[in-house]
């Protein structure tokens, strides 16, 4: 859709809701619960910032939600003074809570958890084994101060909150799970719809396409909010424990000040297919035998939630499968740059690099939290993968007459080269070395050096990059950051990410530890279409 004319249906759209005065930096409480009509107001709001970020007219939460094309109702009426931030697992709250502000609705978030085995061993409540239970709550009140709330949300809410057993019901007033899973129907999945990645990311759907694939936002500690298309190698589904897969909004009802919370057994699309297959006949203990299928035909997860979401008989054209998923590989890779940019114009790479590394990479706090890149730079990879697995499977699928794949030209190898080549070529970065020079890459080359590019912050912005020869000469890193970089290489070469390890080692003791691989699954789509 051309941008002119999503912002005259975002117009449209959001004219549908109240209008109402403008107001300050308080909180008036004046319902008990959402309407139906609130919850398809939230949805507009969501997918108006999600369809901004795609156009690329917000960078922020901040900014988004105060630009009157990605909110044009609201962002006129938010006053001076107003102050929103967001990483990756406050999202959906800060979302919810400012348009519950915007609209004088209830709202109240989990301020704490508890871990919801005794068993559990591990001390960090995000990434639990037995996944967490809610164990106090907060809510607004009238009268109460917008920035104050959405500060409050920031500090308490971590993905710990999201890491809530399927099963998890409502236990009393005020203590209950804000998410319930529900089933992967077009009815369900909608803007505002969470998915939690046990890997500790969590995003926001914003849109579903007709052809069933999910377009989701998400930010991050710097404040970036960023977009993805889902993908189940990227954003996985796994222990029904740590309460992965898409979830909605609990509904609530405020009785003499309390927040009554509906129950699983009453709500129409409540399910635990995402954990136990379509005949959700397992248990906790063998979920791993899970089987999804449609109309008796066995497929993946991933192939589940796109066909069950899209518009009638679903069909898969490989060409223009391969020009979209190079599209959203292109997404990711200009997102990386900003993360990194972020990271150089801090200074980091400046600073001596720290005798040891984190407990664990993926998950940590300070500096490495918000300026490393090893999650975002293993869902890179996957997402390569991704694209490289799916293309092959079509053009098998293709050969063998497989009838849920149409093609209608005269030769599909040649004309899927071709669309390697021309996306490849218009997905372009670059990045300003060390001595100040444009180094532009194209998607192909980032591709080559998926494996090479640095996700230490404390490495210069050429390492970032994964330079090597001449274009590695302006980097003025030290010997001791160098050996740094070529002790993470078996790290940088894996594509899961493990939150069980522990990786503070020494530079010393990283070469013997036996951490990440030496030998790197094969990821280029060029390699792999000029052997067919």
């Amino acid at each position: 859709m051309k941008n002119g004319m999503w912002i005259a249906l975002s117009l449209l759209s959001f004219s549908a809701l109240a209008q109402t005065s403008v107001k300050g930096l308080g909180w008036e409480v004046k319902k008990s619960t959402w309407s139906g009509q609130d919850e398809k107001n939230f949805q507009e709001f969501v997918r108006g910032i999600g369809k901004a970020k795609e156009n690329r007219l917000c960078t922020t939460t901040d900014n988004c939600i105060k630009n009157r094309v990605a909110n044009p109702l609201f962002a006129s009426r938010n006053p001076p003074g107003l102050r929103v931030f967001s990483d990756c697992a406050d999202l959906p709250f800060v979302l919810r809570g400012y348009f519950a502000w915007m609209n004088n609705l209830p709202f109240s978030y989990p301020v704490a958890v508890q871990k919801a085995s005794p068993r559990e061993t591990k001390p960090d409540v995000r990434y639990t084994t037995f996944g967490n239970k809610i164990s106090r709550r907060q809510a607004v009140r009238t009268g109460d101060n917008v920035n104050t709330v959405l500060t409050n949300v920031v500090n308490s809410i971590s993905s710990a909150m999201f890491r809530v057993h399927p099963k998890s019901d409502v236990t009393g007033p005020n203590v209950f799970n804000d998410f319930y899973h529900v089933e992967i129907k077009r009815e369900s999945i909608v803007p505002g719809t969470t998915f939690y990645d046990p890997n500790g990311h969590i995003l926001v759907v914003y849109e579903v396409a007709d052809d069933g694939r999910i377009f989701m936002i998400d930010a991050h500690p710097d404040n970036s909010l960023t977009r993805a298309v889902y993908d189940e190698k990227k954003f996985i589904v796994s222990s029904p424990y740590y309460g992965a897969g898409f979830k909605n909004w609990r509904p609530v009802n405020v009785v003499n000040g309390n927040y009554e919370a509906k129950r699983n057994e009453e709500l129409s699309d409540f399910t635990l297919t995402q954990h136990y297959g379509t005949e959700e006949q397992l248990t906790d203990t063998n979920w791993r035998q899970r089987r999804f299928s449609i109309n008796g035909e066995e497929v993946s997860f991933g192939d589940y939630v796109r066909r069950s979401l899209a518009r009638g008989n679903l069909k898969y054209e490989p060409v223009n499968e391969l020009r979209e998923s190079l599209k959203a590989l292109c997404e990711d890779i200009k997102d990386r740059q900003h993360a990194v940019e972020d990271a150089i114009k801090t200074g980091i790479h400046r600073k001596p690099h720290p005798e040891r590394l984190p407990e664990n990479i993926y998950g940590t706090h300070g500096e490495w939290e918000s300026y490393s890149t090893p999650s975002r730079d293993a869902r890179l990879k996957a997402a390569i993968l991704s694209v490289r697995e799916s293309v092959k499977t079509l053009y098998d699928k293709f050969r063998s007459g497989d009838p849920v794949v149409v093609y209608t030209g005269t030769d599909l190898l040649s004309d899927l080269r071709s669309v390697y080549t021309e996306e490849s070529q218009k997905c372009v970065i670059s990045y300003t070395n060390s001595r100040g020079s444009e180094v532009p890459l194209n998607m192909d080359q980032v591709i080559d050096r998926a494996y090479a590019v640095s996700f230490d912050p404390y490495h210069c912005v050429e390492l970032r990059w994964g330079a090597s020869g001449q274009e590695l000469s302006s980097c003025g890193d030290d010997q001791n950051k160098r050996a740094w970089y070529a002790a993470q290489q078996n790290l940088r070469n894996t594509i899961e990410r493990n939150y069980d390890l522990r990786m503070d080692k020494t530079l010393s003791e990283l070469g013997s530890s036996g951490l990440g691989l030496a030998s790197p699954v094969e990821l280029s789509i060029k390699k792999m279409l000029d052997s067919l």
